[in-house]
This record gives structure tokens, sequence and C-alpha cells, in this order.
């Protein structure tokens, strides 16, 4: 609903007039109006308006509004758009303060803003509006006042922002010192899991030293023990094959130095008195048994020694 009842815009204009007041009106026929371009004034006074419509600003055409005698708490913050704005009444609203746009509305040059609960300071800039000339100071100072009250909270919308960059970026510092500490906490636990596997590694392989030193001990020191290991046992029999041919070729040589030697000497000996008959039996028995192969069924060969130790050869 746009307005409380029907109007017809027609019969309230005369020339770049539009009289709305005393209309009842709860919302301004923006669509409506737009419909005049030729409209430079334009009166909504004494109506039941507690806002303005957003679309306003889209009345670029209208110098002058009366808005007086409303119940308009606020205005809309696109109220600055309404460049060729140069008179605005606002008398006996709840306007508290006004928007940081106002300070925007550069042909601004009357401004009543009487019995209206101002803040303090914006109703110290205001001053009284009692007549023109304090309503051309009054949109002059207001207008300059904005303009301060705009810096400033755009000063603080900086620090703010300034403020908010800086605490992202300390996040980010931190969240980047936190993902380095993590990385170099991981490369620190992949190293020191290395040392354990290389300390590992060496133990296993000193623990298989040890183990095979054991086993090897206990296979020479155990030979006549059953031994599982194919390994052992083919290391005893070969070095026991070996000890064995080893004595048995030390053995045999020794005995055949030994003997030989001696036969060849008592052989010697005894061809020097071979013309005696009874020499020539005993050197074909010494010939037959000067080695140590001696069968049980000859004579020993000790007793060849004693007996030519007995004839003093």
């Amino acid at each position: 609903m746009v307005v409380h009842k029907k109007i017809n815009l027609k019969e309230k204009i005369t020339e770049d007039y539009l009289d709305l007041s005393l209309c009842n009106l709860e919302k301004i026929p923006i669509k409506e109006i737009l419909e005049f371009p030729k409209i430079k004034r334009l009166n909504l006074s004494f109506n039941n308006l507690s806002n303005l419509p957003s679309d306003i600003s889209k009345l670029q055409h209208i110098k002058e509004i009366d808005l007086s005698k409303n119940h308009l708490q606020s205005l809309p913050e696109n109220i600055g758009s309404l460049v060729n704005l140069k008179c605005l009444d606002l008398l006996g609203n709840q306007l508290k303060s006004l928007p940081e746009s106002f300070s925007e509305l550069k042909s601004l040059q009357w401004l009543d803003l009487k019995d209206n609960p101002l803040d303090s300071e914006l109703k110290k800039a205001a001053g009284e509006c009692n007549d023109e000339i304090q309503c051309k100071k009054c949109a002059i100072n207001v207008v300059r006042y904005m303009k301060q009250v705009a810096a400033e909270e755009e000063r603080k919308r900086q620090i703010e922002i300034r403020r908010k960059k800086e605490k992202e970026a300390k996040q980010q510092a931190e969240e980047l010192a936190k993902e380095k500490e993590i990385k170099l906490q991981k490369k620190r636990e992949r190293e020191q899991k290395k040392l354990q596997q290389k300390q590992t590694n060496e133990e296993n392989l000193e623990h298989e030293g040890f183990n095979e030193n054991f086993n090897t001990s206990s296979c020479l020191n155990s030979p006549n023990k059953h031994i599982k290991s194919g390994g052992c046992q083919t290391f005893l029999s070969t070095l026991s094959f070996l000890f064995f041919v080893t004595l048995i070729i030390c053995g045999t040589y020794f005995v055949l130095v030994n003997y030989c030697e001696s036969g060849n000497k008592l052989r010697i000996r005894i061809k020097n008195y071979s013309k005696a008959n009874y020499l020539s039996h005993l050197i074909q028995m010494l010939d037959q048994n000067v080695c140590p192969v001696i069968n049980q069924n000859k004579v020993p060969y000790q007793n060849f020694i004693k007996l030519f130790q007995q004839i003093n050869l």
C-alpha cells in the first residue's frame, strides 16, 4: 500500500510544486512522483511517515523537500545522493542523528532541525533555526559537522581495517611459524627415527655376529654333541678329516724316515760283513723287515737291533 487512499497527483501539482501534505501518508509514492520529472518542490509535511525508502535517492530532480511534522526516526543512508537538494525541512520529527552521507549534500543551503531530540554535538552544530538566516547557517554548519563526523568515522574504519589486517597478518605469521615448527618437528622425528633404526640395525648386526661366533665356538667345543646346523656339521667334518689326514701323513713320514734311515744304516753295515754265511740270511730278513709295515708272522724290527748289538757290528 503506497498511500492511505488513492491520490491523483495531477490534482496536487502546481507548476513545479507537488503538495502531498495532510494526506495521511505512511509511505512516499516514489514511483508515481518519478512520472513527473518537472517537479522541483515536494511537500510531505503533516503525514504519518516513520521512515524514508532507500529509493528516495532517485528523486534527483527535486530541489526542495518538506518533511516537517512527521514521525521520522532516521534518514536513509543514501540521502547524500540528492545532490541537487537545496532546501530540507525536518522540523518536528524524532531524529537523533543524521547519516554520514548527509555531508555529501553540497547544494544544501537551508535546513531546519528544530523540535528533534538531537544528540548534543549535532544540536550544537544546528543552532536555533528560528529564522531564514539561522536556517541557512544551520545547513552550512550541519554539513560541515557531518563531514567531520564522516572523516572521523572513516578514520576509525581505517584503523579498524588496519587493525584487522595486522591481526590477520599476525595470525598468518603465527600459522606460518606453527607450520614451520611442525615441519621441523617432523624432520626431527624422521631424523630420530633414522638414528634409532640405524642403532637397531647395528645392534642386530652385533647380535648376529655374537650368535655366529657363539655357534662356531659351540660347534668347536662340542664336536660330539648333536648339531642341527648343516654348516657347522660340514665345517667340523672337514676340519676333522684334514686333521686326521695330516696326523696320518705326519706319522707315516716320521716312521718312514726313522725306520728307513735306520734300516739303510743297518743294511750298509751288515753288507760289510756279507762274507759270513750267517749274515746273508739276516740281511735277507732285514730287507724284508726294515719298513714300518711289518706283518705279525715276521720277526720284529727290535729283535734285529738287539741281534746286531750282540755281534758288535
